[in-house]
C-alpha cells in the first residue's frame, strides 16, 4: 500500500516557504558580511601605522554581488575619488606598509626613534618624530582577520537566522 502525499499536502505552498526562506537567508548572509566587515575595518584602525592619517583615512568596506554571491572587502589604500569622494592618493603605499615586516611601527618605533622623539622641536621634526600607538604594526588588516573570525562568524550566523 502507499500513500500519495500531493492530494493531501500543497506542495506548492511548501515550495513557496522554501522560497522565501531561501531569500531571507541570501539577506542575512549579505548583512551578516558587511557587519562583519565593519567589525575587522573598526579593529584594524587600532593597528594601522598612522604619520599623516591619509592611510587610516582611506579605510573603506565595499560590497558586491547580493545574497550568496555576496563579497565584502575590507582595504586600505587608493580608490577611485569619484566612488569615495576622499583624496587617497596618498594612501598608495597601503600595500606596502602592511607587507613591509622591516619597518618600526608602533612601540618599536618609539623605541628606535626615542632620541629624535624626546628632542624634536621644530614642527618638521615634530611632524615625524613623535610618539606611535604601541599597537601600530604591519599586517594591520591581517591580525584584526585572524582573530576576528569568530566573532564575524557569529554575526553571520546571527543574521542569517533572523
Amino acid at each position: 500500500m502507499s500513500l500519495i502525499l500531493t492530494p493531501v499536502i500543497n506542495t506548492k505552498d511548501i515550495i513557496a516557504k522554501i522560497g522565501t526562506i531561501k531569500k531571507k537567508m541570501e539577506a542575512g548572509l549579505e548583512r551578516g558580511l558587511i557587519e562583519g566587515g565593519k567589525l575587522i575595518h573598526n579593529e584594524s584602525k587600532r593597528f594601522v601605522p598612522v604619520l599623516t592619517g591619509a592611510l587610516r583615512g582611506s579605510a573603506r568596506v565595499s560590497k558586491t554581488g547580493s545574497g550568496f554571491t555576496t563579497d565584502v572587502v575590507v582595504s586600505y589604500g587608493s580608490e577611485n575619488e569619484e566612488k569615495t569622494g576622499v583624496d587617497n592618493k596618498k594612501a598608495i603605499y597601503a600595500v606596502y606598509v602592511h607587507q613591509d615586516m622591516e619597518k618600526a611601527h608602533g612601540a618599536r618605533f618609539n623605541r628606535k626613534w626615542a632620541y629624535e622623539i624626546a628632542n624634536a622641536h621644530t614642527p618638521a621634526q615634530r611632524k615625524y618624530y613623535f610618539n606611535r600607538k604601541g599597537e601600530e604594526q604591519a599586517k594591520f588588516l591581517e591580525r584584526p582577520a585572524r582573530e576576528q573570525k569568530d566573532a564575524v562568524l557569529n554575526i553571520i550566523a546571527k543574521e542569517v537566522k533572523k
